[in-house]
């Protein structure tokens, strides 16, 4: 108890800190964290490891002084300034705060990522992809420290490259955005990924119509009335969108099942900057597809495997 209670130094607190973001945001430093010096030497690297840790930094900073705020004139036992060293308990009221709101901050993170790749989509086509060149290129572009860097496998496993025009190879925006090398914080019980923003489209087009198929005329109505970060609305949607949705409708008694394939395949059409473009049938589902880490083990696995036959 008299432990727990008390003061740290500041630099210990400013290693504590960051040793536990590391961990927290990715989990596989843990075993090369047991020791101050071994700590210290990682956190060296930190920015490396961790693309924008300088921003989660000054995040965790104004993050303290916000619960200093909240709490300076209640009776919470961890009311503290930003400057009082800080013990045990305080520390971990902290670490708590980091858990329950770094969602909030991470999908900060991917709207900036969004705007990124947004930036690097051709202009004329606003389709929701970027040609593979100009991925690869901003990555260059940064001295190699920005993200966009993944291989051409990668990005296929993922079901973010888009290669109908063999001439154009291009990355699909929310496909890429979505995808597990995006998440951080991965755990066995966790992982904090980019918010899909095609989920909220999709429920409130669900709510209004409260039936798991619908006629298209009632979708066209609806889905002209959304609004997402790139659509504007109310909006006319383009002919070949309307004859499309008539086609599916066409297959399924003049209904269109909301739950199905091709309504997805047509979202991403609708909203190609956030709905993702849907794997093929027999293709792999979210779940089973791989982190960069979980590829790389994979890949370096069955080269191996390979070798030895």
């Amino acid at each position: 108890q008299q432990q727990q209670q008390q003061q740290l130094e500041a630099k210990d607190v400013d290693l504590l800190m960051k040793g536990y973001l590391l961990v927290y945001l990715l989990p596989g430093l843990r075993p090369k964290l047991t020791s101050k010096r071994l700590m210290e030497r990682v956190v060296r690297k930190a920015s490396d490891a961790y693309f924008g840790w300088t921003d989660l930094l000054l995040w965790v900073e104004d993050l303290r002084a916000t619960i200093h705020y909240e709490e300076q004139h209640g009776e919470s036992p961890f009311s503290q300034s930003p400057e009082t060293p800080m013990n045990f308990h305080s520390m971990a009221h902290l670490a708590g705060r980091i858990s329950e709101q770094f969602g909030r901050y991470q999908d900060t993170e991917c709207k900036v990522m969004k705007s990124a790749l947004l930036d690097l989509e051709d202009d004329s086509k606003n389709d929701g992809r970027v040609p593979l060149r100009k991925f690869y290129s901003s990555h260059l572009e940064q001295g190699g420290t920005s993200n966009f860097a993944e291989s051409r496998d990668y990005l296929r496993h993922l079901g973010a490259l888009d290669e109908t025009d063999p001439l154009r190879p291009s990355v699909i925006v929310p496909n890429y955005l979505y995808a597990p090398g995006n998440c951080v914080a991965t755990s066995n019980f966790i992982s904090v990924c980019c918010i899909n923003q095609c989920v909220s489209l999709m429920d409130t087009l669900q709510a209004e119509i409260a039936e798991t198929t619908a006629a298209p005329e009632n979708i066209l109505a609806i889905v002209s009335s959304l609004h997402s970060d790139t659509v504007a609305a109310p909006r006319e949607l383009p002919s070949q969108l309307v004859t499309r949705l008539q086609e599916v409708a066409g297959r399924h008694q003049g209904v269109v099942p909301l739950h199905s394939r091709l309504f997805a395949q047509w979202m991403h059409h609708a909203f190609p900057n956030e709905c993702p473009y849907p794997h093929p049938a027999g293709g792999l589902s979210g779940d089973m597809l791989m982190s960069i880490e979980e590829w790389n083990l994979h890949r370096n696995s069955t080269q191996a495997h390979r070798a030895s036959e």
